[in-house]
């Protein structure tokens, strides 16, 4: 599934005020006018999975008009109830230039992973069927993401339930050590697809 940035959305702050008639000064109105200038929160795109299922959710054609961004993901798989974990690919980029460890509760672990095709990850997530539907939680940001001259660092945090009813909660921190901004993000699933129901969310942070 390919999005498409920027949206008509784009330019409208998280909590801009389109259904709230400026009552003028001190109003309700100008009221949220003032939290807009001061959360800065634009949503750039947004997608939610239908039926059938995605191979990948694709954010393509991101406007290089902000300091950072934000992503933040509610995924279900197709296959069975169990933890699953999928990575995000960076301008479509598949050579060895993703670098990043975390670690991982309860179990605790921590994991790294040097020079990996793939992409970014431990995005933690569980399958669709049965009383798991509820699926994991993943919320990264991208720091100086439109700086053509750095490497990219990244963070990520995230949350899951195991079929075994024990809930998961993890940290992911790396690198993209490629130069050039970032244009596209690209959510790929751990195992078959992302189920129907799973959504994501692109912000962008002054």
């Amino acid at each position: 599934m390919t999005v498409s940035g920027p949206l008509t959305t784009h330019g409208i702050p998280k909590f801009a005020d389109t259904d709230v008639p400026d009552l003028g000064a001190g109003g309700v109105g100008s009221i949220l006018d003032t939290l807009d200038g001061l959360i800065g929160a634009y949503k750039i795109a947004a997608t939610t999975v239908g039926v059938g299922g995605a191979a990948t959710i694709d954010f393509t054609n991101i406007p290089q008009t902000f300091s950072h961004l934000r992503l933040v993901a509610l995924l279900l798989d197709t296959g069975a109830v169990t933890i699953v974990r999928g990575v995000v690919r960076i301008n479509g980029n598949t050579t060895n230039n993703y670098t990043w460890g975390g670690i991982e509760a309860p179990a605790g672990t921590p994991v790294y992973t040097n020079g990996t095709t793939t992409g970014w990850g431990q995005m933690a997530y569980v399958g669709a069927s049965g009383s798991y539907a509820q699926g994991g939680v993943w919320d990264a940001l991208f720091p100086d993401y439109a700086n053509a001259l750095t490497a990219k660092a990244l963070h990520g945090v995230y949350t899951a339930l195991s079929a075994a009813n024990s809930a998961y909660s993890g940290i992911s921190a790396g690198t993209f050590a490629v130069g050039g901004a970032i244009s596209r993000l690209t959510l790929l699933p751990g195992s078959t697809a992302f189920a129907q129901g799973s959504r994501a969310t692109l912000w962008g942070l002054p």
